[in-house]
């Protein structure tokens, strides 16, 4: 007699999840394609990407792209992995070595999916409970660690704009309006 699969329903003894399928050890990569709600939420995002470019001129945007110098582009690619790792970094010293730099890293990772699919941040948030449900962190370790690299952030925004406002022609009626408020 052969072993019987975990997926058969059937299977006494199978390990299973609250949903009836098997733990994630045992799924394959590509069981995600027989669900509905996958094929649903492709046909959804099918939808709205032909809404969104519908009346785009292609040849333009393709001629465009066509013009775009790849030295600047790979340039720009390494600038933004440095940063992504430097920021992993420095959240992990941050944090006093209670997560591993991948764990930062990753939920780092979670954080910028979040913040630019949902509004007010939310992937800072979402960092906070990840990183705070992990084994060894805290969460209000986490929290505080968020709140204390957004302090950071803005610093670092400061910094460089009183470096680099000076060198800046900027008009009088801006440089009033900004003194007023």
């Amino acid at each position: 007699p052969g072993a019987m699969s975990d997926w058969d329903i059937a299977s006494p003894g199978a390990a299973r999840d609250r949903a009836g399928a098997p733990p994630a050890s045992q799924r394959s990569p590509v069981d995600f394609l027989g669900a509905p709600g996958f094929w649903l939420g492709a046909a959804i995002s099918a939808g709205c990407l032909y809404l969104a470019v519908r009346r785009v001129p292609l040849r333009e945007v393709f001629g465009s792209l066509g013009r775009l110098r790849v030295s600047w582009i790979l340039l720009s690619v390494l600038v933004f992995l440095v940063n992504i790792f430097a920021r992993a970094r420095r959240w992990q010293l941050i944090l006093g070595g209670e997560a591993t730099f991948a764990k930062c890293f990753w939920t780092q990772g979670l954080g910028y999916l979040f913040n630019n699919t949902l509004p007010i941040r939310a992937g800072d948030g979402v960092r906070v409970v990840v990183l705070g449900t992990a084994d060894g962190a805290s969460f209000s370790r986490a929290a505080t660690s968020v709140f204390a690299e957004r302090i950071l952030d803005v610093a670092s925004v400061l910094l460089l704009l009183a470096v680099i406002l000076p060198l800046m022609d900027v008009p009088q009626r801006v440089l009033r309006r900004s003194a007023a408020v």
